[in-house]
């Protein structure tokens, strides 16, 4: 499969439920549950710009995260629905970006911004390798 790096900038949207367990002893979303839904879409995302993560294990490779920023703007409550979205930006050979905000569905309201910086990495050699290279690999 021929991927193409010009649909990273296209944003992709990713729907996600609130859970009740996701509340914290103030009744609103807990902090950290906001990261795992940047992480889930960020996953939905990646296949749908056609890198299988499945095939990129089997080749010894992972993507690794070096540093997430993240703005908390607005609360989340239950019950209501998140909407994800997320592209990737090239910010060198080696290190990649993805953008990813966060709206309340009810209301389609931003309630935090992310930019999550990260890499693949030979996971044998322990070693970043390029997203070039990496791509070359995945559409072998």
């Amino acid at each position: 499969m021929k991927i193409n790096i010009e649909t990273w900038k296209k944003p992709y949207m990713v729907s996600l439920p609130i859970s009740w367990g996701d509340l914290d002893a103030n009744g609103h979303v807990n902090s950290l549950k906001y990261l795992f839904y940047m992480e889930e879409a960020r996953v939905r995302t990646l296949s749908f710009y056609g890198i299988d993560l499945a095939k990129m294990r089997s080749h010894k490779i992972g993507p690794v995260i070096s540093r997430i920023e993240i703005d908390y703007i607005k609360e989340l409550n239950h019950p209501d629905d998140v909407e994800v979205e997320s592209h990737i930006e090239v910010e060198s050979k080696l290190r990649l970006i993805f953008i990813q905000n966060i709206y309340r569905r009810s209301d389609n309201i931003k309630v935090a911004q992310a930019s999550v910086f990260w890499f693949f990495m030979d996971l044998i050699k322990k070693r970043p390798i390029s997203w070039e290279n990496c791509i070359s690999i995945m559409e072998k």
